[in-house]
């Protein structure tokens, strides 16, 4: 009888160390199990890791033209954007739209320090605001122009400057500022202009580059050696005094604003063979000196 007891005993200390060397087991195997699940989701989140969060929206989301001309962005983060259609904007969840007094275009935005929304159409330029009930109404200003200057085709661009606003078509510049509006020629052969800082710039493919400060255009001592042979297609700050601008197919130059030197920007092999081939069409600024 003390013999089976004893066997009996020998056998639950058995079942005991069975039990808890498979419990063990059990922990450790599906610990590693977790670890190499997690694992590779980890890694996963390093490949986009510092990649910007993008989302992209058809013409169907906003429901408007697909051709998008211009866009902007006021102090609280609303977009606004101009279609072949309307006028667009959008909060980050909800899209509205709107139209100009001729249901024309939207080619031009800019926005001034007190949330005045101006835009530039064909035949029309004008500017959005609120109404009492925070409603978007949009007021024309080229409505008010004698007949003789109101076929001025598109406003490509608009520039909010100070307390002036300037809307430029291809043969007229029209200066809205204290509610009054001047009617300057435009100079022949422009056809693309950029505000840097508070002067505005344009290219003529007969002359060179021209600054417009306040009404008044001046011609660019120099830039007439390499327009329009080159043909320019950006002009960007490159420092406090210079300007670099991009042509075509020739590369960048800089242009001195105080002396009116002009030097060859140094650009790689391979982005020359690049712009030579496929010609530049677009450039802009960045932080950390890159263009």
């Amino acid at each position: 009888m003390q013999l089976c007891e004893l066997t009996d005993s020998k056998f639950h200390v058995h079942q005991i160390f069975v039990y808890s060397f498979m419990k063990k087991f059990c922990s450790i195997f599906i610990f590693f199990i977790i670890l190499f699940l997690i694992k590779p989701l980890h890694s996963q989140d390093n490949i986009f890791f510092g990649a910007p969060f993008l989302k992209n929206y058809t013409y169907k989301d906003y429901d408007s033209h697909s051709q998008v001309w211009s866009m902007s962005q006021d102090q609280r983060g609303i977009m606004y954007f101009g279609t072949s259609e309307h006028f667009l904007t959008f909060d980050g969840s909800k899209w509205n739209k709107y139209l100009l007094s001729n249901n024309s275009v939207v080619r031009s935005i800019d926005i001034d320090s007190t949330g005045r929304i101006y835009v530039g159409g064909a035949d029309q330029f004008g500017y959005f605001e609120p109404d009492k009930l925070g409603e978007l109404k949009y007021h024309s200003i080229s409505d008010y122009l004698e007949e003789d200057n109101q076929d001025f085709q598109d406003i490509w661009e608009t520039f909010v400057i100070g307390d002036a606003v300037y809307f430029i078509s291809n043969e007229k510049i029209f200066i809205w500022k204290n509610n009054k509006l001047t009617i300057k020629n435009f100079i022949p052969g422009s056809h693309v202009a950029f505000k840097i800082k508070k002067e505005i710039f344009f290219t003529s493919i007969n002359d060179g580059i021209y600054t417009l400060k306040d009404t008044t255009l001046k011609l660019l001592p120099g830039t007439d050696s390499i327009y329009p042979i080159n043909g320019y297609v950006n002009i960007v700050e490159y420092s406090a005094n210079e300007l670099l601008i991009m042509s075509g197919k020739s590369g960048a130059f800089i242009y001195d604003l105080e002396n009116f030197n002009i030097t060859e920007f140094s650009l790689s092999p391979i982005v020359k063979d690049y712009i030579n081939i496929n010609r530049l069409y677009i450039a802009s600024s960045l932080p950390d000196d890159k263009f």
